[in-house]
Order: C-alpha cells, then sequence, then structure tokens
C-alpha cells in the first residue's frame, strides 16, 4: 500500500511541476487574501490583531478549496480512476497520494507562510508563532473539507463551486474551532484550550470519514 501511495504521489509532483507550477496559485492566493485584508482594515493594530484569526483561516479555506479544484478531474477525464479502480481492491491509496499532494503543495507552504501574515496582522512575533502552531493543527480539517468538494464536483460531472457549496458542513466546523482556539491563545497565550482539543478531535474524526465519503463519490461518478 504504502508502494502505491508513493508511486502516485511521485507521479502527480512530476506532473505538477511539468504542467508549469498550477499549483503555486493557492500560496499566492493567501498571499494575494491575507495582505488585501490587512490593508481593507486599517493601521489600527488593535483592530488588526481582533480580526486576524478568523481573516487567515478564512484565506487558507479559500487557497485550499482553490487549490483542490481538479484534484481529482483530470484523472476522472482520462480514465486513470477508473483503471485504478478495476486494478487495486480499493481506491484508498490513490486517496492518500492526493490527501499528500495537496498537503505538500499548498498547505505546507501556507503553514510556513503563516507566522509572517500573522505579524502582519500586528501580532508580536512570539504570539504569532503559537498562532501558527494552532493553524498547524487545524490545516488538516480544512485539507479534508477542500478534498470533500473535489470529489462531489467530479463525482457529479459538476463545477467546483457546486462542490464548495456541498463541503461547506464539513469546513464550518473547523473554521469556528480553528479560529476559537487561535483566539483563546492569542488572547490566554494558553496552547491546549477546549477549541483547540475540539478542534484535534475533529480532525481525527475527519480523517476516519472523508476518505470512505470521497472514494464513495468517486465510485459514483464512474458509474
Amino acid at each position: 500500500m504504502l508502494a502505491l501511495i508513493k508511486a502516485q504521489l511521485a507521479r502527480d509532483l512530476k506532473s505538477g511541476l511539468r504542467s508549469g507550477g498550477g499549483w503555486f496559485h493557492a500560496v499566492y492566493f493567501f498571499a494575494v487574501f491575507a495582505s488585501f485584508m490587512a490593508f481593507a482594515v486599517g493601521p489600527d493594530r488593535s483592530h488588526l490583531s481582533s480580526v486576524a484569526p478568523a481573516l487567515l483561516w478564512l484565506g487558507a479555506m479559500l487557497a485550499l478549496q482553490l487549490s483542490a479544484t481538479d484534484l481529482f478531474a483530470s484523472d476522472y477525464l482520462d480514465d486513470t480512476i477508473r483503471v485504478l479502480r478495476v486494478e487495486q481492491p480499493s481506491l484508498m491509496p490513490y486517496i492518500a497520494a492526493k490527501l499528500g499532494l495537496i498537503t505538500l503543495t499548498s498547505a505546507g507552504p501556507i503553514a510556513i507562510l503563516s507566522p509572517l501574515y500573522f505579524v502582519i496582522f500586528a501580532i508580536e512575533p512570539a504570539d504569532a508563532f503559537r498562532a501558527s502552531f494552532v493553524f498547524i493543527l487545524g490545516i488538516p480539517t480544512l485539507i479534508l473539507a477542500a478534498s470533500v468538494s473535489a470529489a462531489l464536483s467530479t463525482g457529479m460531472r459538476s463545477s467546483g463551486l457546486l462542490g464548495a457549496c456541498l463541503s461547506v458542513p464539513v469546513a464550518i466546523p473547523a473554521l469556528i474551532f480553528g479560529v476559537g482556539s487561535t483566539r483563546n491563545t492569542l488572547e490566554t497565550t494558553s496552547l491546549w484550550s477546549p477549541e483547540l482539543q475540539i478542534l484535534c478531535a475533529l480532525t481525527l474524526i475527519y480523517l476516519v470519514i472523508v476518505p470512505p465519503f470521497i472514494m464513495a463519490a468517486l465510485r459514483f461518478g464512474l458509474e
């Protein structure tokens, strides 16, 4: 199983590099969104720091949704998914490789950039690194929500916008507890808050239920 995941991940990474680096769009979107929002809020430091958690979590969610739009679409169009379904007993290694792809090419760079953008929102560097730690713990939920959107769009052969709308129930809890835990960290300097515990539990729950859901959505599209 690990060999299949590595082979699929290597194939997708090479394909992404050959296509001109479209994976960079998510990082670029996050950077532009955060910069524009900081500019729109204005120079008031207290106001900037108060809205930082909500805006940065929202920016990360939108960036990952953008990155995942074609996560399964190209493999669906060239019948790669159909071949894998026939040749392999399960699509789970394929799905794990796709989740690894979006983590390496989109979520990882966004997580690395997050301390910089917390600082841009007038948060002290020490607090920015603590907030980024919470951000990193919660970003897997946004990855899984974005993959649900991509699978629904592919399975129903519809636009990415419809898939994003249908995946909102998956993304909203992550945003609520992600913003709450980040704000609590900035206000109390305590990392392990009740909101963060719920966010970590939510990540574990999503890791259990989302991959089978993605597999079912992809299979539905092949019928």
